[in-house]
């Protein structure tokens, strides 16, 4: 019964660390997600304002981006249980994995989108 137990809790923990978004990496107003096959970039651009980029082993696209340059923004990563919360003064960007879905929230809460 205890080896059940514990064979148990080790596979919920497994599926746990898989399911849950990770951030690799943060550089400047940058963050990026990512797992084997893909990888999921969030640009600041200003506290109001981000890009979202989505990549399987694709050069970046460039038509439709004029300014890449962007002065730097304030942003504090939470990590909950079931997302990573991206805050900024104006916005809350929460990314979620299972299933895989983005929220946009307001300052004040009020949900702008859910994608």
């Amino acid at each position: 019964m205890r080896r059940v137990f514990f064979l148990l809790t080790g596979f919920l923990f497994t599926i746990t660390a898989i399911t849950q978004p990770e951030l690799k990496s943060r550089k400047g107003n940058e963050f990026v997600f990512a797992d084997k096959s893909a990888q999921l970039k969030i640009d600041w651009c200003t506290p109001g304002m981000f890009r979202i980029r989505s990549s399987w082993n694709e050069p970046e696209e460039t038509w439709m981006v004029v300014k890449y340059n962007w002065s730097p923004v304030s942003v504090t990563v939470f990590k909950q249980k079931d997302h990573v919360q991206l805050q900024s003064a104006l916005l809350s960007v929460k990314l979620y994995s299972s299933p895989l879905r983005i929220e946009v929230m307001s300052k004040d809460g009020k949900v702008l989108s859910t994608e």
